[in-house]
């Protein structure tokens, strides 16, 4: 006997044609072919082949005509998937046949897997919707789980194709009988869904508050074979869903005063779907600032399974290819035309009233700021400020009778950012001149520049922010240095009368009279600074003898001193306390020096 038509594996080895099995997959009314191959290898991520299995899906195009193979492939290595296939049916009522994979050695404990395929129009899914997992393994005889199996017949009669699954190391077959299929179509409904924060016209039950309120309507229709004549559900309703959890919910029921509810329903089998209509409300626009989100109406259901469950206490399932739960949106009515999309022109301009500071100075730093919106309006409208380290902000405030003193506050923990608000909404035509004050310290000599960054920010879809405006304000180091000193005594009468010097001085006084000068540098701000530098020059020489023979010097502060020439050369020491004369020149001098030359009537020492 002659073949119609060959199938040829594609790799050595593989054990192509291992199972076999038929099928309608894609309900197109023609026989399509799955091949195992539990022995396919693949390369992984390393380089390495190893044994994975694979199943090769050929599509009928009618006669013996296939088209190009689909390929199902294994997950783990040495499992042998594609040991087994059997057609399972139809097992969801979706009008496509199902098929189940066996790899007898998968699992955690090689303990067995039968992977399940749902079919579809373009051939079965690429990853299962369910995964059967073998119960019997053993460290010495592994069980084999899906060594064979047999699908696509109703055994129990509920009106849904079962597979049994042969355990070859266990001596066991296993039947798996296949649940019910409810399925439910759902609907919400929301009326109107554009509410008008002005239009009032509900009234809270037992208050005189009244409220702009909107209805909320879902619905359930259910069906399924097999599965009892009344089917019980919960259905849970949550309002503003978008809101996250202890964020205030814009609209609440009426009746609870709560943005839940919980409703358990029961629906007929086949029937008329079964409804309920409940009133919500949009709460105060005091209570709320965000206008733009849409308002998430949430509904979602789920079977009470144990009710619906057969005598045997097999349990139905819900249709997994539709989903259960529905969302729906409402919209705050807005001042931007008929399409209620706000589409804001806003613009920024800043002026600081200081085009440097000064290190040390106390005087703030004001940046006046004109915000304005040429377009519709700006929802949850705010100036946003991002300050420098070095900047602490004091408040807003009125530079004119014309201007405005604007809410700020700081926004982030690290109190780098701070935000005033400009309106909710910022009306189109809005235009604000305010002030914003700061000071400005922990300034150092390495600093060049503050910068300030500033733009309007809104909640709106489109056109959200301003243009973005950089101040850069320089730094200076503006400092005021006195100088003053003194001298005792004032004046030195050269030649000095009765007196001269000794060959070999040994005190001060051998030398010549004591003269005592005092340096005193005095800081008045308002900068510090790091670095300065006083010269002091002194006639050492007259006529080729010392005049004025610097015997040491003494500092109050952190001053360094050097000098040019060796500091008492003769080395003389001082009896005397060298600045008794000067107690009238006494203070608290920022920076002080003080020194004690000797007046010789004669040279004595080097020349300096």
């Amino acid at each position: 006997m002659a073949s119609a038509v060959n199938f040829t594996g594609l790799q050595m080895a593989a054990y192509f044609g291992n199972a076999v099995a038929a099928t309608d997959i894609n309900n197109d009314g023609r026989m399509d072919l799955f091949v195992g191959a539990p022995l396919f290898m693949e390369r992984g991520s390393d380089g390495k082949l190893r044994e994975v299995g694979q199943v090769y899906v050929y599509l009928s195009n009618g006669g013996f005509s296939f088209q190009a193979p689909l390929k199902l492939t294994g997950s783990e290595i040495y499992s042998r998937f594609g040991s087994s296939v059997s057609n399972l049916g139809d097992l969801d009522r979706d009008g496509f046949n199902d098929v189940a994979v066996s790899a007898p050695y998968g699992g955690s404990s090689r303990q067995g897997l039968v992977y399940i395929y749902n079919g579809r129009a373009g051939g079965p899914d690429s990853q299962p919707s369910q995964i059967l997992e073998g119960k019997w393994a053993s460290a010495s005889l592994p069980p084999s789980f899906g060594y064979a199996m047999h699908g696509a017949m109703d055994i129990d009669q509920n009106g849904y194709p079962d597979l049994v699954v042969g355990v070859f190391g266990a001596d066991k077959a296993i039947l798996y009988r296949a649940r019910p299929v409810i399925s439910v179509n759902s609907t919400l409904d929301i009326t109107p869904q554009v509410l008008s924060l002005e239009d009032k016209h509900c009234q809270l039950p037992g208050t005189t508050t009244m409220v702009s309120c909107f209805m909320v309507k879902y619905c359930l229709k259910a069906s399924g074979k097999g599965a009892p004549s009344i089917l019980k559900f919960q259905v849970d309703l949550t309002l503003d869903r978008l809101k996250q959890k202890g964020a205030i919910k814009r609209v609440l029921f009426v009746h609870n005063r709560l943005s839940q509810y919980t409703k358990f329903m029961s629906v007929t089998n086949g029937g008329v779907q079964s409804c309920e209509e409940l009133q919500a409300y949009l709460i105060d626009e005091s209570e709320f600032r965000d206008k733009i989100t849409p308002i998430s109406i949430f509904m979602e259901f789920s079977l009470d399974y144990v009710s619906a469950a057969d005598k045997t206490g097999l349990q139905p399932i819900l249709d997994q290819s539709k989903p259960a739960n529905i969302t729906k949106q409402a919209h705050i009515l807005l001042d931007c035309g008929d399409d209620n999309i706000c589409k804001p022109d806003l613009r920024l301009d800043v002026v600081s009233d200081q085009k440097q500071i000064y290190i040390g100075d106390d005087n703030p730093l004001t940046l006046e700021v004109t915000a304005e919106n040429r377009g519709e309006g700006a929802y949850e409208a705010e100036l946003s400020i991002i300050i420098p380290p070095q900047a602490d902000f004091i408040r807003g405030v009125r530079n004119s009778e014309t201007s405005s003193r604007l809410s700020c506050a700081y926004k982030r923990e690290n109190q780098t950012r701070v935000v005033c608000d400009l309106g909710n909404p910022m009306k189109g035509g809005t235009k604000i001149v305010a002030g914003l004050r700061f000071s400005v310290h922990q300034l150092s000599e390495q600093d060049t520049s503050v910068k300030f960054d500033l733009q309007i920010l809104s909640s709106n879809q489109y056109n959200s922010s301003s243009n973005l405006v950089t101040i850069v304000t320089k730094l200076a180091v503006l400092a005021k240095v006195e100088i003053r000193g003194a001298s005792a005594p004032e004046q030195v009468f050269l030649p000095i009368a009765n007196w001269q010097p000794k060959e070999n001085p040994v005190v001060e006084d051998d030398i010549g009279p004591l003269v005592q000068h005092i340096y005193e540098l005095r800081n008045k701000g308002p900068s510090a600074f790091s670095k300065a530098m006083l010269d002091v020059d002194w006639p050492y020489r007259y006529h080729n003898g010392s005049l004025l023979y610097i015997t040491k010097y003494e500092v109050d502060g952190a001053m360094n001193c050097s000098t040019d020439i060796e500091i008492n050369p003769l080395n003389v020491t001082n009896p005397m306390y060298w600045n008794k004369n000067c107690d009238r020149f006494r203070g608290r001098p920022d920076r002080g020096a003080g020194t004690e030359p000797r007046s010789p009537a004669r040279p004595a020492g080097p020349e300096g």
